[in-house]
């Protein structure tokens, strides 16, 4: 689908001059931290960070690697490269002063097989691309510090790794799954600096999600035992 000229120009617009942030992040990020070679004090979580043209280009190549539909531009994610070209200045720009606005996120509700309705949530590509860049950068910051029974939406790591620990732990003669969803704090900023501030950017698109297939497994065992 291609991009008329009206809706570019409303794109660029949007980055230079705003200051709201909309919710909903739905991409993370595939990066080791030890393989990096950089500890967890190491990384700098600032937007000079995020905006450095290795980490971009690699933010770009996840991107495009994922494809995924349009955002409410409709710009595609292989018009993409031919639109930094032209905005990509004033993007950063936007993205240094902190006055940069993401786009509202495209809602498209998609048919469940067994009935009812999934709504998805879709930012456009250039959110998407500043929103995989931030991560990375987020995820050198704090993968380190993890748990290692954690086990969700971390690199190298899944669902099915986590049932096969539990079935471990059941076989071994553990009886009890304790679960706990701690209270998100500390992302605020609490001093005004005059740069830009990841956090504040990341707090506009980050929504807590919970799943509880962990929590049900965990009474089905009880019951069962």
């Amino acid at each position: 689908m291609m991009i008329d000229d009206a809706q570019a120009q409303e794109t660029a617009a949007m980055a230079r001059g705003s200051e709201q942030n909309s919710p909903v992040l739905r991409y993370g990020a595939e990066i080791d931290a030890a393989a990096s070679g950089r500890t967890k004090t190491e990384v700098p979580l600032t937007m000079d960070a995020v905006i450095t043209r290795e980490n971009l280009m690699l933010a770009y190549q996840r991107v495009v690697e994922n494809k995924g539909a349009a955002g409410i531009d409709n710009l595609s994610v292989s018009e993409l490269k031919p639109w930094l070209k032209a905005h990509w200045p004033s993007v950063r720009a936007a993205l240094i002063a902190g006055r940069y606005l993401p786009r509202r996120i495209r809602k498209v509700d998609i048919p469940k097989p067994n009935g009812g309705i999934r709504t998805l949530g879709i930012p456009t590509v250039v959110d998407r691309l500043i929103q995989q860049a931030i991560a990375q950068v987020l995820t050198l910051k704090v993968e380190p510090g993890f748990s290692i029974s954690s086990y969700g939406f971390r690199p190298h790591r899944n669902a099915w790794q986590a049932v096969r620990q539990a079935q471990q732990y059941i076989q071994s003669g553990k009886r009890w799954a304790y679960e706990h969803l701690a209270r998100l704090g500390g992302w605020k900023d609490t001093k005004r600096t005059g740069r830009a501030s990841v956090k504040v950017l990341w707090e506009g698109w980050f929504k807590l999600q919970t799943i509880l297939e962990g929590y049900d497994l965990a009474r089905a065992l009880e019951a069962d035992l």
